[in-house]
């Protein structure tokens, strides 16, 4: 028979020996052993590793969001609370000049405070009060000025303060729109014991609050006691007195603490609703809470990220 003859298409295939058989099954059957061994081995190594890799990269990164939510929000409230001060130094230094019977009259006084009318836009009126309380002296931006109007309210007993100390009303709304703060300091020695209270429109520091910047689309607000926005970078958010809804923002807000206490990486709710991270600090005097609020899903992206390639490498 021809070597093409035994390679046509009626040849017999020559079929494996019974021992090649074996041999090949055993080898399979063995070499399947040894990688579920290896296998098994390898993730006993890996798992753990990566398991204490993953908590660590996971309490980390809550480590960094929280002192960088923190840095942010200190910086903010250190921003409001020097303009608040800066107003407060304006208006404590016209309290502070000798007016009585031996200095400066009243007219010199109206005089004065329209030129700290003029010097700090977000003042919109002030008045001054004499020993008891009656009003002595008004003047306003965007109304009349009176003398001595016996119509006019006393001086509440809360807001006569004494020394170097600040009284502030809770924020209010003109028109039922523009927030704005009553502030009330007493004159200083060369007077005759009266009060200065002036009337501050918050919009000032809503512009304050809305330029500093907030990386990843946040945003950074202001809530009084009580938890109204009184200070926001949409202002439908101030004009409709919205109130925060979630309950660390409020308990922050509302509770006893200590002047200028922070804290970050709250996991919170936005106004809006979504879910966020946020970090709070408090001005001081007022007392009054800067928020700083993230989206959730771009504060804990590189968490993710973390996780996600500790998931490949076990893979």
């Amino acid at each position: 028979m021809s070597l093409a003859q035994l390679s046509g298409p009626d040849a017999v295939p020559i079929k494996p020996s019974r021992r090649e058989r074996v041999v090949g099954a055993t080898t399979s059957r063995l070499f399947r052993r040894y990688f579920a061994v290896m296998a098994l081995g390898t993730c006993g190594i890996l798992l753990p590793a990566l398991a204490i890799e993953m908590i660590l990269s996971y309490t980390e990164g809550l480590r960094t969001i929280e002192r960088e939510q923190t840095i942010r929000a200190d910086a903010a409230a250190s921003q409001v609370a020097s303009q608040i001060s800066g107003i407060e130094n304006q208006i404590q230094e016209v309290a502070n000049l000798p007016w009585g019977r031996n200095g400066l009259t009243d007219i010199d006084r109206r005089a004065e405070l329209r030129r700290l009318l003029k010097r700090v836009p977000a003042i919109l009126e002030i008045s001054r009060y004499d020993s008891t309380g009656r009003e002595t002296l008004h003047v306003s931006r965007v109304g009349e000025d009176r003398m001595s109007d016996p119509s006019a309210p006393l001086l509440l007993d809360l807001d006569r303060v004494q020394g170097e100390q600040v009284a502030f009303s809770p924020v209010e709304f003109r028109d039922s729109l523009e927030p704005f703060v009553q502030s009330t300091v007493h004159e200083g020695s060369f007077g005759d014991g009266g009060w200065v209270r002036a009337v501050i429109d918050l919009k000032h520091v809503a512009d304050l609050v809305a330029r500093h910047p907030v990386e990843g689309g946040g945003t950074a607000y202001l809530v009084d006691t009580s938890g109204v926005v009184i200070a926001h970078p949409q202002v439908a958010f101030m004009l409709h007195r919205t109130v925060v809804r979630d309950q660390e923002i409020l308990r922050f807000s509302s509770g006893s603490r200590s002047p200028r206490d922070t804290r970050g990486a709250l996991k919170t709710t936005s106004l809006e609703g979504r879910p966020s991270y946020s970090s709070v600090s408090s001005i001081g005097v007022p007392p009054w809470t800067v928020v700083i609020e993230q989206p959730a899903d771009v504060v804990t992206a590189p968490l993710r990220r973390a996780l996600l390639g500790a998931m490949a490498i076990l893979a």
